[in-house]
């Protein structure tokens, strides 16, 4: 059921973002900055404090985004706020490794579930706006960042299952390495610097490039098709 903005909750005030036409935006710019930013900042101190924050803001775009089914909101606003508290939890105490585990698990599942509401709210659209166009990069790079928690979770529990020049992967350099090759594997581009060593990152590997393949040829048609639709109704 729709949720009614009455009551002044956080969720109805999110509503009114929800509803906006550059909801799309917000999340977008976070990710490109996230994206730009992350591999010319420092692995440590204050530069994996602003990676922190980055994917935070990654987050909170994120839930703006969501579809704005009352149960949805407060079910997407649940999991990234335990997804932040666990993150932060994970940096200010190293010695809980498994805390990183979970808080990489549960981004992977936020990212993979905004990048499907993200999907399903752009096929449901009526016309071809910007706020539209918006989300469909960000939905295509969402799935890079999917993958790229996909592929941290798949290094942890399998260390040496992806190389760079032949050996393992500085571990203090494991995220900014591996969202760089999962965007690469999902572009298609291939530089081959970085190597998946097991067959479960192969298969990683062949999924990520599939996704991106078959993502841009829908999407395209997708949007084609409602713009030839809106001007032939106009």
């Amino acid at each position: 059921m729709p949720f009614k903005p009455g009551r002044h909750s956080i969720a109805s005030r999110l509503l009114a973002f929800q509803q906006s036409e550059t909801k799309f935006f917000y999340i977008l710019a976070a990710l490109f900055l996230l994206i730009i930013g992350n591999p010319i900042l420092p692995n440590q101190g204050l530069g994996a404090y602003t990676v922190k924050l980055l994917l935070n803001f990654v987050i909170l775009s994120g839930i703006v985004a969501a579809n704005h089914e009352q149960q949805i909101i407060r079910q997407m606003m649940a999991l990234g706020l335990l997804t932040l508290l666990l993150d932060w939890l994970s940096l200010l105490g190293p010695q809980w490794p498994a805390l990183a585990i979970i808080a990489f698990a549960l981004y992977c599942l936020f990212v993979a579930l905004i990048t499907i509401s993200i999907i399903i709210q752009i096929a449901q659209s009526q016309q071809v706006t910007g706020n539209v166009l918006c989300g469909a990069i960000a939905g295509y790079l969402l799935i890079g960042l999917t993958g790229t928690f996909l592929a941290l979770l798949l290094e942890l529990a399998h260390p040496g299952a992806f190389v760079a020049g032949g050996g393992a992967i500085d571990r203090t350099d494991l995220f900014n390495a591996l969202m760089y090759y999962s965007l690469v594997t999902l572009s298609t581009i291939g530089y081959g610097d970085i190597t998946p060593a097991v067959p479960a990152a192969r298969s990683l590997s062949l999924l990520l490039g599939l996704s991106g393949q078959i993502y841009l040829t829908v999407l395209i048609a997708l949007l084609v098709g409602k713009y030839l639709n809106d001007t032939r109704l106009k």
